[in-house]
């Protein structure tokens, strides 16, 4: 399982260290993580940088259990959404999930905008470059050569 962190409100290496911390207390173990980026804002530009990271976990929860672990610790860090892409505390996106391919009113895996987000896909090939996508059949490192690095540095 991938996991996408994101932060641009307060302290945003405390928000990215404290939903690591929720998640393993809620049955996630990481397994691995990429270095912190810094991204640019991209749909709603008039908001502080990101900063971004992809972790690698397993757990015995399932895909859904795990969407409302993240729901609930986006809860407890402080996330509120006043309007979509608006500023966030924090954001965790499942990406993938085993191989799992699903979609629900609720849940969508893989995530569908992994392809066009190079705030994920740098970080992720860091840690999984030759994973592949299930539906589109291609490794990370292809969907980021196609996409790009746009916007995303490495921090510190």
């Amino acid at each position: 399982m991938y996991l996408s962190l994101g932060s641009n409100l307060g302290r945003r290496e405390k928000w990215l260290r404290k939903a690591f911390e929720l998640l393993e207390q809620g049955g996630v173990r990481i397994l691995k993580r990429s270095s912190i980026y810094r991204t640019l804002p991209r749909d709603f530009r008039l908001q502080p940088s990101f900063l971004n990271q992809v972790l690698k976990a397993s757990t015995t929860l399932s895909a859904e259990d795990v969407m409302h672990l993240i729901r609930r610790i986006e809860h407890r860090i402080g996330r509120f959404r006043p309007f979509p892409d608006s500023p966030r505390k924090i954001d965790i996106d499942l990406l993938f999930y085993n191989n799992t391919i699903m979609q629900t009113s609720t849940l969508t895996i893989p995530h569908p905008r992994i392809a066009v987000r190079s705030f994920v896909l740098v970080p992720l090939a860091e840690i999984a470059p030759l994973l592949i996508h299930p539906v589109l059949k291609i490794s990370v490192l292809e969907m980021l050569r196609r996409e790009g690095c746009k916007g995303v540095m490495r921090w510190r």
